[in-house]
């Protein structure tokens, strides 16, 4: 898959290059982060992709979004990681570095296991990372075994004292929207994206109670989607157009967007009313 969640320089971030270099966070490929908007994961990439302009950071998501791809975008691979799992964002829109004692010799408790989840809440020692595997190799203490290990994931793993906020950026001040838009409307998403609303309801990716509202967005998106996600239609738009957010995620409604003849009737208006040059005697 080409999808991947990218926040787009021109929507929510604007470029790093409006940024101070200096007062936005240090992170290396491997740390954990906490972004702007609550997403959490590791950074699997920083470079400059052909399709941005300046830096562009990878982070492989700890849970799935709909919004996230496999790390790859228009058939460029930054990283690789499951469906639903890669994230792209600029340096700025990174809120937190989650300093993790996931370190050889540390201890933890296990977490969100789903194949074993008899071992959760379970202490482990941390022997090692096996990089080929992506995996943290641990021991179960007090197993009945003398030895028993796993092998799991950075986000299985609930150290003490895991993390220290380093930098801090908070946009939840920005109200959200309390009535639900309408299909047709045209909306701001509070990370800065604008698009029409194509759909509005319950969708099978997210929980029975969530609404989700399907955005056809303005500008294409390296996150964006074809309005199908895990192979159920929605609607139907161009690839990296579709985008779905929820209801506290959207701060503005402009109202009915306008339909394609009616911009270019306004364009035609436009272009009768401006004063024409005289003719040459």
């Amino acid at each position: 898959a080409d999808r991947n969640s990218v926040d787009h320089a021109h929507d929510d971030d604007g470029g790093a290059g409006g940024a101070d270099q200096s007062d936005l966070p240090k992170f290396k490929v491997g740390d954990r982060v906490k972004l702007q908007h609550g997403k959490t994961g590791v950074v699997r990439y920083i470079g400059m992709p052909q399709f941005a302009q300046d830096e562009v950071v990878g982070v492989e998501l700890d849970s799935w979004s709909a919004n996230a791809g496999d790390g790859s975008v228009s058939g460029e691979r930054m990283f690789s990681t499951s469906a639903g799992r890669g994230y792209f964002t600029r340096r700025k829109s990174v809120a937190n570095i989650i300093k993790s004692q996931i370190t050889e010799g540390a201890y933890a408790r296990l977490k969100g296991l789903l194949r074993v989840p008899k071992f959760n809440g379970k202490t482990v020692k941390i022997v090692a990372y096996v990089e080929k595997k992506q995996r943290w190799k641990v021991k179960l203490l007090h197993a009945k075994q003398e030895k028993k290990y796993l092998g799991v994931r950075e986000e299985n793993l609930d150290p003490i004292l895991d993390w220290e906020p380093i930098n801090s950026n908070d946009d939840s001040t920005v109200e959200s929207l309390t009535e639900l838009p309408r299909v047709g409307d045209r909306v701001r998403t509070r990370k800065g994206k604008v698009g029409e609303v194509r759909y509005v309801g319950a969708v099978e990716f997210a929980g029975a109670e969530d609404t989700m509202i399907g955005l056809e967005l303005e500008q294409w998106d390296p996150n964006g989607h074809n309005g199908a996600v895990k192979g159920k239609t929605y609607f139907q738009t161009n690839e990296g157009r579709g985008y779905f957010e929820k209801l506290d995620n959207l701060v503005e409604n402009m109202g009915r967007a306008k339909s394609k003849r009616e911009l270019e009737q306004e364009a035609k208006a436009k272009e009768s009313a401006r004063p024409k040059a005289p003719m040459p005697a």
